[in-house]
This record gives C-alpha cells, structure tokens and sequence, in this order.
C-alpha cells in the first residue's frame, strides 16, 4: 500500500496531531490484519527525510498498541560489518523506549549487502513481538507495510499529487 492509500483510508487533516494519529491507528491495524500472534511479527518500514516526523509516528504507533513492538533505528554506514547497539544515552532511542516500545535498538548495516539473515539474528528479534518498526534506512527491501512520512508542508505549500 502507498501513502496516498494510507492517507485516503484515514482521512487524516494537514497537521502532524492528525496525521500521526490516523496514520499510527491505520499502522496498527494492518499490522494487526496481517500478523499471527506472537509467531509472525509484521515488518513495517517508516521512511522519510529528518525531521519530518518518522520518530513521532512511531510514538503514536507504540501509544496505541497493546501488543509488545519491536523498534530498530536503522543506519547505512560504509564497511561490510552490521552492529547492532542500544545505548541509553541515545536520544531517540529513550524516546522509543518511553513511549511503551518492547525493545529498541540502534541497527548499523552496509546497504551494499544483503543483512536479511544478520537482522532476524540480533538480540532485538530474540524477542517477541506483534510488529517490528524499522525507522530509517532499508536494511531488508521486503516488509509488510512502507509508510513515508512527508515534511509537513509550508504555509501556502500545497501537497504534490504524486507522493514519493
């Protein structure tokens, strides 16, 4: 599903307390709809520019879920190591983890190589889950729902038609 799908099946007004609510409320329920419980997490990319929004969606997501979300800020860096961290002096890590996430993690992977096996073997996904968040960079290509979150607009700015 595209954003301009999520946008229509949401409804949601200009403004980010809009957006982010509509947009964690649709997020979670097609996690839900797709995911089998505690045996198959859904994958969700959240992607977009800094400062565009992708950390408080992801907050609004884990507000209203009941069940257990993994969060993985995800990090292309040149080499051919992944590293996988989770310091509490990360800012946007603390944020994760007191807006109700399961576990967070910091996820650092050379985008030139295929880490889908070294992502399912990190401590995060020891644990279990209803959904896995990956914020950031593409570490894996498939996932059960992309959401690209988009700058809120300038005043007079209008939204193109075609969303990224």
């Amino acid at each position: 599903m595209d954003t301009r799908q999520l946008g229509a099946q949401t409804g949601a007004p200009l403004g980010m307390e809009g957006v982010a609510f509509r947009g964690a409320l649709a997020v979670l329920g097609m996690a839900r709809a797709r995911a089998a419980p505690m045996t198959e997490p859904s994958l969700i990319h959240v992607a977009g520019p800094p400062e565009a929004g992708k950390t408080a969606l992801i907050e609004a997501v884990l507000a209203r879920s009941d069940e257990p979300v993994l969060v993985a800020r995800c990090i292309p860096i040149s080499g051919s190591r992944t590293k996988e961290s989770a310091p509490r002096s990360d800012r946007e890590l603390q944020r994760l983890r007191r807006a109700g996430a399961a576990a967070v993690a910091r996820y650092s992977f050379p985008p030139e190589r295929d880490v889908f096996v070294d992502f399912f073997e990190t401590g995060l996904m020891l644990n279990l889950s209803q959904a896995v968040i990956l914020e950031g960079g593409d570490p894996l290509g498939s996932y059960d729902l992309r959401v690209f979150v988009a700058p809120t607009p300038a005043a007079g700015e209008t939204v193109p038609p075609e969303c990224p």
